[in-house]
């Protein structure tokens, strides 16, 4: 099964299901410069608050608080 997913979406499962989480932690800090860390985390299912930061750093480059602070960061909404 995870093969065939594989082939049709060209990702695995747990990636596009990571990817997802991420797009939720994009999307939740829209508008906000002043952000809840640990609540962002519980609202995405990351495990905790350190979790969100590692897989934000993989997926953006940044860590939360630098993509809050910069402005050219907000791009990566629209590439998600």
């Amino acid at each position: 099964m995870i093969s065939l997913f594989n082939k049709k979406v060209g990702l695995s499962p747990k990636l596009l299901y990571r990817i997802n989480k991420f797009k939720k932690v994009i999307d939740l800090l829209q508008g906000n410069k002043k952000v809840n860390w640990t609540e962002v985390a519980y609202e995405c299912n990351y495990y905790d608050q350190a979790h969100l930061i590692n897989e934000f750093k993989r997926f953006s480059g940044l860590s939360p608080t630098e993509y809050l602070e910069n402005e050219n960061a907000i791009d990566l909404r629209v590439k998600l």
